[in-house]
């Protein structure tokens, strides 16, 4: 039994210490591309919904013109968040 006791204790003091790892970086770096990824996808979208109206012909109607501003408002608006320092 004394035998079996030792040979636990030497064990236990032959093992190292864990390691400690800060994530916090990887964390905001996984966060910053999430943001730039909606940020594409929205002026992505907004791209394709301009190039709708134009190619329809809508962009030259009152209402085609409504939506042309509210896009392109929209889309300088994700330009600006995308280059917002943080």
């Amino acid at each position: 039994m004394r035998m079996a006791k030792e040979r636990h204790q030497r064990r236990r003091i032959r093992r190292a210490a864990a390691a400690v790892v800060d994530l916090s970086s990887v964390r905001a770096q996984r966060r910053r591309e999430h943001a730039e990824m909606r940020v594409r996808d929205a002026i992505d979208e907004n791209r394709a919904a301009l190039a709708r109206l134009f190619a329809t012909g809508l962009i030259f109607t009152q209402k085609g013109a409504r939506a042309g501003r509210d896009l392109c408002s929209r889309a300088s608006s994700s330009r600006r968040r995308a280059t917002m320092p943080r």
